[in-house]
């Protein structure tokens, strides 16, 4: 039997794709929705083939939702849907690229009589660009940590009535959608008198995609007295992008009613209150530490003097080397040879010679003998016999200075101006004269210059918890208070934050080495809280000689001790240059060179003990406190869970973006840390 094929083509239909935008402006850091729409055939399409691609930097995104398949009633157009929520992290114009997906199209059809079969083609389809304009936040109020959504603040107590000695746990908890992978810690709690902390537990659960989670924070206290306790309410200030305006949740105040002890919880609360525990008591009073030196002017500076020290070496070298070339007098006079025939050809042969031709005519003489390198106080013409024409010229000019005529031969003039033409220039000024040693005096000057600059590169209970809010006030209000800070290093020691008081003592330390309650305090904890070494890019170790000598001083007293040491070198090498170069100050170079050397020597030794607190001079060096992953941007991403930062690293703050900091460490690596889990050496924040 014969079959018949017979095509029916159908016309190809382009796919569009466009994004689905919100109609306003979005915040930084809300959570809002995106879309993407594709349009097609409603006849042609047949299904999607394969995943859509698109690529979510520089937005923090979740999985794309179901793609949904609506008909357009007014023509023959399907529309297939994608959502998905996102936010964007900073503020800004984001340019959004094109996304792509597969889709299974009908391209034609092949009938034999009995039957029809449809065509059916895979085609690749690219969406439109999109533009997406992110606004940043309004000024923040106090307290505010980044909460950018719709929030709930809740708090609860395991139990409302206990026994004197039981253990409680207070717990907070934040829920909602919102920026939760930008989102900081909870706000911190404050005890009443009379209840002991004793743990604290954080729990991050998601309950629906990456921007819907429950956080929750549980405090576990030990009741040591009897009484009524009011747990106060916790204030946490969120940004509400719905109304564009700050808005503060409160969570209830939570009352405690703790009876008299019970017989099992006496022997627990007698070990927990045992008084035979030293206790260090707070100091009164203030004692200020000594701010650093911006780091690019200490260097900049420093550099800067020392160029200008090597600039007038130079320029003393190529002034001793122009000096000192041989052909230098003899250029001059070929010069005043040039000057002088000129001037001589205008004398007026039929008279005397007057008074200032005579003049001229003598010194045209010395240029002669000085272009023939006779040198001396009165030159002949017998010092240039055989010097033709010149010994005729100038035995022509001796007659008409002193012979009975005064006056000189009519062709005179003519005859010197050929022959100064017929006569070579002197040979200019060569480069070269520049490296040989004898000008570059003294020679060891060199090695002095080059350890300069080596040396010049740049190169990071209820009582204790009022305490830790009194210290932490005068803290924030004068961080060079090492006092203030030596007190709130104590208050959290009592509290049980071992890693915060030994960052904090840490810091007394370093401002002022020389207070010796504070470098006492900080010998015990570092080894109690297991801080970062110096090796492991931790504060520097606080034993041994060096240590003892750098202790001697405040960092920043060293600072500028080497400032100084480092003028003094620059004045020093400036004198010494001078007695190399000029004969009046010859006396003080050997006073002058001694004095260097041992000025050398002091300054390289301050820089060396400089170098020995690494990036913790800088003035926004922080100090972590607390374990912490290493984010490439500021977003909590599981990806980068693997890279921690250990309490104790010390690093420098590069920017902040809204509860974040960017951090360069002193083991070379860079990356966002929330900035609760750092804790300023100089600044207050």
């Amino acid at each position: 039997m014969l079959l018949t094929l017979t095509p029916a083509a159908l016309a190809a239909t382009s796919v569009e794709g466009s994004y689905v935008l919100p109609d306003r402006p979005v915040w930084a850091g809300e959570v809002f929705e995106l879309g993407l729409q594709w349009r097609v055939d409603r006849e042609a399409f047949r299904a999607l083939s394969g995943e859509l691609v698109w690529s979510v930097e520089p937005l923090a995104a979740e999985a794309w939702f179901k793609p949904v398949l609506t008909d357009s009633p007014s023509d023959a157009i399907s529309v297939i849907t994608f959502k998905r929520y996102v936010m964007a992290s900073r503020s800004g114009r984001i340019d959004l690229p094109p996304a792509s997906l597969g889709f299974l199209m009908q391209t034609g059809s092949v009938s034999n009589g009995d039957y029809t079969r449809a065509i059916l083609e895979p085609i690749q389809a690219r969406s439109q660009l999109g533009a997406l304009a992110v606004r940043r936040l309004p000024a923040a109020p106090s307290g505010f940590r980044g909460a950018v959504g719709q929030f709930q603040l809740t708090a609860n107590l395991d139990r409302a009535r206990v026994e004197t000695g039981e253990l409680v746990t207070w717990t907070i908890s934040l829920s909602g959608r919102g920026n939760w992978p930008m989102l900081a810690a909870l706000p911190t709690r404050t005890l009443p008198a009379g209840l002991q902390l004793r743990d604290t537990e954080r729990e991050d659960v998601k309950t629906n995609g990456e921007f819907e989670r429950a956080r929750r924070e549980s405090l576990s206290f030990v009741v040591t007295e009897p009484g009524t306790y009011r747990l106060p309410s916790v204030e946490l200030p969120i940004f509400d992008p719905v109304s564009g305006k700050y808005l503060t949740l409160e969570s209830p105040e939570m009352t405690l009613v703790a009876s008299g002890p019970s017989a099992s919880s006496a022997a627990f609360t007698d070990d927990l209150l045992d008084e035979t525990i030293d206790v260090i008591k707070p100091l009164s009073g203030s004692r200020y530490a000594m701010s650093p030196l911006a780091s690019d002017r200490f260097d900049q500076g420093s550099i800067i003097g020392a160029l200008g020290v090597a600039l007038l070496w130079m320029a003393l070298a190529c002034l001793r080397a122009w000096q000192l070339d041989p052909e230098r007098p003899v250029r001059a006079a070929h010069r005043r040879l040039r000057r002088l025939t000129r001037r001589l050809v205008r004398v007026d042969t039929a008279m005397p010679l007057a008074a200032s031709s005579a003049r001229e005519l003598r010194q045209w003489q010395h240029a002669v003998a000085e272009r023939w390198r006779v040198f001396g106080c009165a030159p002949t013409a017998a010092d240039i016999r055989g010097c033709d024409p010149w010994h005729a010229l100038w035995v022509e000019s001796d007659a008409a200075l002193y012979g009975p005529t005064l006056r000189l031969p009519s062709d005179w003039a003519t005859r010197a101006a050929r022959a100064l033409a017929a006569l070579a220039a002197p040979p200019p000024f060569e480069l070269r004269r520049l490296l040989q040693g004898q000008h570059w005096w003294p020679r060891y000057i060199a090695l002095i210059m080059l350890v300069i600059g080596c040396g010049l590169l740049p190169s990071q209970s209820v009582q204790a918890k009022t305490a830790i809010e009194s210290s932490a006030e005068q803290v924030e209000r004068e961080p060079l208070d090492v006092i203030a800070r030596y007190n709130l290093a104590i208050a959290l020691e009592a509290d049980g934050r071992l890693s915060e008081a030994a960052v904090h003592s840490g810091i007394t330390w370093l401002q002022e080495p020389r207070f010796a309650e504070g470098a006492e305090l900080w010998m015990r904890l570092r080894s109690q809280a297991g801080l970062l070494s110096a090796s492991e890019g931790g504060l520097p170790e606080s034993t041994g000689a060096v240590a003892r000598v750098r202790s001697a001083l405040p960092p920043a007293l060293w600072q500028r001790w080497h400032v100084a040491s480092l003028l003094v070198v620059l004045s020093l090498a400036v004198l010494l240059l001078g007695g190399a170069y000029w004969q009046r100050l010859r006396p003080t170079f050997r006073a002058s060179a001694f004095c260097l050397i041992v000025v050398l020597a002091a300054s390289v030794v301050t820089r060396l003990l400089l170098s020995s607190y690494a990036g913790a001079l800088d003035r926004e060096a922080v100090i972590v406190h607390q374990p912490s992953p290493l984010r490439e941007i500021p977003v909590e991403n599981r990806l980068d869970d693997g890279n921690w930062v250990l309490p104790g690293a010390v690093g420098s703050v590069e920017r902040r973006f809204l509860g974040w900091v960017q951090l360069r460490l002193s083991d070379g690596r860079r990356g966002w840390l929330r900035e609760e889990t750092t804790i300023a050496v100089w600044g207050a924040k």
